[in-house]
């Protein structure tokens, strides 16, 4: 949304409780940029560390030359300028936004309504002391009470923070030189503005920052401001404000323009009389920057090595922000990374996963019947889970749509959410011409992602990066238009794609083999997912715990895991007692209850299904999920037994290496994933070779009753890591 610059110099605590509100109390992603000035307090050490983008000089170079600086690398359209010592109470950036939205041009300034414990008596300050140092600050008062007093947007006044067009900014100059280190910088900026046509200046009343009033201002020498200010414009700051910024007090802009049009800013009878008098005897500016300082643009001028070259991407995820969706995960876990990078992005999904408000996020519906019609039934669903109401709309919505489904199924015969591609293109194609992205970024679950990308690259020629999550072909799968289309999709990706990538190995290699002219624009990416947070402890116990987290199929089934334990009990009884699988995320599938309940092995295998939030202890069933995989003394993994697993690693193993507890894994013709557990030492068996799971069930029987369980001193794999390599893909600079 916004660049936020802040000048700091030497006044640390104050710039951390600055920071954090920002962070805290924005509604959407902004660039922060901060300049150094000094810094030996600890704040270039603590801005490092927080990985913010700055800039830094040995020296104190003023507020004048410090914000032209920042503006100058700031990236995003619209800029606020604020102080080190102001904090952000909630909703001020939504009510900028709010108010450059009604606006009908650019060409205007708008400011905060501040916050003061003393307001000097200033109309447009409210009066209200949360205290004076970061050690009295009352931050919780701040934010019950801040909004306690009604105030209206106030035309023709002024403030700060500073929210102005990039544009013009550089157009003006910013903050001229000759008032360094900085007093009365505003008021010139305001005169500037208003010269080249500006009628709007807007303080705006629900856009509010709590002020520690000029903790930095009362330790340098003041500038004379407004001598400087009627040498340069003929008039005096007050008959500037009194003559023409007080006339949008009692009018609109436009109304201002078209009965005023004679209110350019002519010199005063008073301001030549002092323009004369301090030409004739005083050596303004000069003598101010004189003191200050004679040459405040030399020394070490240094900026962040972080600060990445920004840029805006288009991301196309039908499943994004879907809680529990693998799917979904692989694109939430690296947004973090693509913004510390300097990459803005607005993204494009369904409606099923939650609405994010960080950044320009659309939720769209698909424009054909099957789909709408499963969008809008997983959407009541959600609502009212599954009780009569779900069932009455699910009932009434699928009656009325029933015939177009029908027609549209006998028309093209692909899978329901194909259609989503259509409301993908029309609205990217409106935020193409509004913010210009530099990439169309598609990604897995629902294949139109892909195809809206594709045909997004044919009409903008934009760079398509594309992310396979599942292989798209698969041998010996049923023939039909829908795979049909999904094969000349995977044509499409391999030929106009400007980088591809698979999750294994085996994908990559195979949509090669069937489009060799995909080349070296095809990578292997490794997803990898964010650490696990869970302060959860393994403590060995009486019973071996054995822990399968995810879902259960006929092709992904226990079967052979319950045929195992029946045989080793029949090998040593005292396992029956010993050993226990725990079953997290749906239900145990119906080939393994049958297999289960023909054993009599109710009591070793318990079934848990899907965790809900805990009334005790108040964590998410994610939360317990996570606590449980790091208590386990093994966790289990179940690849399958179809075709489908020689290009595919299920992505809970990824989990399972950050909780850290060994894994006894069930794969099937696939090399890559069983390297990746032998390697770490875990135990690993053919999904269609019994005699093996029997083996390693037994080992890790073994070795848990010796206290010998094996550890892996391999680091786990990171979202970074995938993120990495794709920009180092794309060439984009990163750290």
């Amino acid at each position: 949304m916004f660049s936020v610059i802040i000048p700091t110099w030497n006044n640390l605590e104050f710039l951390k409780l600055c920071v954090d509100s920002l962070r805290k109390h924005s509604q959407y992603d902004h660039e922060i940029i901060i300049h150094v000035n000094d810094g030996s307090d600890g704040t270039l050490a603590w801005v490092k560390a927080q990985g913010l983008k700055y800039s830094h000089t040995e020296k104190n170079i003023g507020v004048c030359l410090a914000v032209n600086h920042l503006a100058a690398q700031t990236s995003r359209e619209w800029v606020l300028y604020m102080n080190d010592d102001m904090v952000a109470c909630p909703g001020w950036d939504s009510a900028f936004a709010q108010a450059v939205a009604s606006t009908n041009t650019d060409l205007a300034l708008f400011f905060s309504t501040l916050i003061q414990a003393d307001n000097g008596k200033n109309p447009y300050i409210l009066k209200q002391d949360f205290g004076t140092t970061p050690q009295n600050y009352d931050e919780p008062r701040l934010l019950r009470e801040c909004f306690s007093e009604v105030r209206d947007d106030v035309e023709g006044g002024s403030s700060q923070p500073t929210l102005f067009h990039r544009k013009w900014w550089l157009m003006v100059g910013g903050y001229s030189l000759e008032y360094s280190p900085g007093m009365s910088s505003d008021d010139d900026l305001l005169m500037k503005f208003w010269v080249i046509g500006c009628r709007h200046f807007r303080i705006v009343g629900a856009s509010r920052f709590y002020h520690f009033s000029c903790k930095s201002t009362g330790r340098i020498r003041h500038n004379m401001g407004g001598r400087i200010f009627v040498m340069k414009w003929g008039i005096t700051q007050a008959e500037f404000y009194r003559r023409y910024m007080s006339q949008l007090l009692r009018t609109t802009p436009a109304q201002l323009v078209a009965r005023h049009s004679h209110l350019f800013p002519r010199a005063t009878l008073r301001g030549k009389l002092r323009r004369a008098g301090y030409g004739l005897f005083c050596d303004y500016p000069l003598q101010d920057i004189e003191t200050w300082d004679t040459a405040s643009g030399q020394g070490s001028w240094n900026s962040d090595a972080t600060a990445f070259p920004e840029q805006n991407w288009l991301i196309l995820s039908h499943s994004f922000n879907q809680d529990g969706q693998a799917s979904s995960q692989t694109i939430t876990d690296k947004l973090p990374y693509l913004q510390k990078y300097g990459i803005d992005f607005s993204v494009l999904s369904g409606i099923m996963g939650g609405h994010d408000t960080r950044f320009t996020h659309l939720q769209l519906l698909p424009w054909g019947p099957a789909g709408l019609g499963f969008d809008l039934r997983q959407q009541a669903r959600q609502h009212w889970g599954r009780d009569w109401r779900y069932r009455i709309f699910s009932i009434v919505t699928s009656l009325f749509l029933l015939p177009f489904v029908i027609i549209e199924r006998l028309l093209f015969g692909l899978q329901s959410q194909s259609s989503w591609a259509l409301p993908v293109v029309f609205h990217s194609l409106r935020l193409i011409r509004k913010r210009r992205p530099a990439v169309i970024y598609s990604t897995g679950g629902a294949y139109s992602a892909h195809l809206a990308g594709y045909w997004l690259k044919k009409i903008t020629g934009i760079t398509w990066i594309a992310e396979v999550h599942d292989p798209m072909i698969v041998g010996g799968a049923k023939q039909n238009r829908n795979s049909r289309m999904i094969a000349k999709l995977e044509g499409h990706i391999c030929r106009d794609a400007d980088l591809a990538w698979w999750f294994t190995d085996a994908a990559l290699n195979s949509a090669r083999a069937r489009h060799p002219e995909l080349g070296k624009r095809g990578i292997a990416i490794l997803p990898g997912v964010e650490p696990l947070d869970s302060d959860a402890k393994y403590q060995r116990g009486q019973q071996m715990i054995i822990g399968h987290f995810g879902s259960l199929s006929g092709t992904r089934s226990l079967f052979p895991v319950v045929q195992a334990v029946a045989t080793l009990i029949e090998q040593q009884p005292e396992i029956r007692s010993a050993i226990r699988i725990h079953v997290y995320g749906g239900n145990i599938d119906s080939r393994a209850m049958k297999e289960i309940s023909h054993h009599k092995l109710d009591d070793v295998f318990v079934c848990f299904g899907r965790l809900e939030k805990s009334p005790q202890s108040g964590r998410s069933g994610r939360e317990q999920v996570i606590d449980l995989m790091h208590q386990a003394d093994c966790l289990l993994l179940v690849h399958g037994s179809i075709e489908d697993c020689r290009e595919y690693i299920p992505s809970k193993l990824y989990e399972y290496f950050w909780a850290g507890r060994p894994v006894i894994a069930l794969t099937y013709k696939n090399p890559q994933l069983d390297r990746m557990l032998s390697e770490r030492n875990y135990y690993n068996a053919a999904s269609d070779r019994q005699d093996e799971i029997v083996a390693i069930i037994a080992q890790a029987y073994a070795d848990w009753k010796e206290d010998k369980l094996p550890q892996t001193t391999i680091a786990p794999i990171g979202t970074k890591q995938s993120v990495d390599a794709i920009l180092d893909a794309l060439g984009i600079p990163h750290k």
